[in-house]
């Protein structure tokens, strides 16, 4: 139950051989299960599918390039999945960033049209 609840922590076979080193899941959610046990893999899930639940709901607010940019993150994060380190896993890294950038600038224009049309209204 040892590494479920805390983890083994990250592999640090660089430095020393470890029981951690010896093992590898092959799976992104897996390899956060194993190393930073459950409160770990609990922060990643949130930080990485939180954005998606927020594009998903302002999907139709988005511009085809912003949907090519998320559909990217998609991709990548299934593909994670399935083979690949995260720390080693820039391109998910990457597009996770685009896309909590693009969420970012289309909360902002929205908070900007919304303030635009109250100062309007007012006059």
């Amino acid at each position: 139950m040892y590494p479920v609840i805390e983890g083994f922590g990250a592999p640090d076979w660089l430095l020393r051989k470890t029981e951690a080193s010896r093992h590898y899941p092959h799976n992104v959610y897996l390899e956060m299960l194993y190393e930073t046990g459950i409160v770990g893999l609990l922060l990643f899930g949130i930080l990485t599918l939180f954005p998606l639940g927020v594009a998903l709901r302002r999907w139709h607010l988005f511009s085809l390039a912003e949907k090519s940019a998320i559909s990217m993150y998609v991709f990548q994060l299934v593909i994670s999945q399935f083979s690949g380190a995260f720390a080693f896993d820039y391109l998910v890294q990457f597009f996770f960033g685009l896309t909590v950038g693009i969420i970012a600038l289309s909360r902002t224009d929205d908070l900007l049209v919304r303030d635009q049309h109250v100062t309007q209204g007012a006059e």
